[in-house]
């Protein structure tokens, strides 16, 4: 009976840890990215221009073009929301971007078949970045409908190219070894 007791709890503890929802970490400062991290500054692309499939690992959708601010410096004017899209070959488990806007910005994260990661938001010009454990299929940026502009686009691949495993994953195996050392050492003590 104990033991069908402690099998039931432990399906149970498996249940609620893969129904949690993946926590993302909001980045503050393009320091946090690694070195090799990819940065798209969208600069020698045409004014006027919409950003598609012109840089490889990542399609851009959604109404955006090319503005030129200055001579030297240009920027993605985005309306409503911008989807990327990145590569499946493209491991990416951060993702960052300057913000030039008038209201507040969102991005947010999704992985495989749409599973929400998580999301961070910004309410004044800077730098908007997050980071998940799992690896990061596409991001959506948004402010609600209007029109504001983004510069130095960031993905990164994971440090050293190792994916890191999610909590609830390293929390299931340890609490399958721990059931399994004390089924070891159940049957060490009865055979004694």
């Amino acid at each position: 009976m104990k033991r069908i007791r402690m099998g039931a709890i432990g399906i149970l503890l498996s249940l609620i840890l893969f129904t949690l929802p993946a926590q993302a970490d909001q980045i503050s400062n393009p320091g946090d990215f690694p070195a090799d991290t990819t940065v798209l500054t969208f600069e020698g692309l045409t004014p006027g221009l919409p950003v598609t499939t012109q840089y490889s690992g990542a399609t851009f959708s959604g109404y955006n073009i090319v503005m030129a601010l200055s001579q030297n410096s240009q920027v993605l004017s985005v309306t409503g929301q911008l989807i990327v899209t990145f590569d499946p070959n493209v491991k990416v488990n951060m993702v960052g971007l300057d913000v030039d806007l008038w209201t507040t910005i969102t991005l947010e994260a999704y992985g495989l078949g749409g599973k929400d990661l998580g999301s961070a938001s910004i309410s004044n010009d800077g730098f908007l970045g997050i980071s998940s454990g799992e690896m990061i299929s596409y991001v959506i940026i948004h402010d609600g409908g209007g029109t504001f502009a983004i510069d130095n686009f960031r993905f990164a691949d994971p440090v050293d190219g190792v994916p890191v495993p999610e909590p609830s994953t390293l929390i299931l195996l340890g609490s399958g070894l721990v059931g399994l050392g004390f089924l070891g050492r159940r049957k060490f003590r009865t055979r004694a």
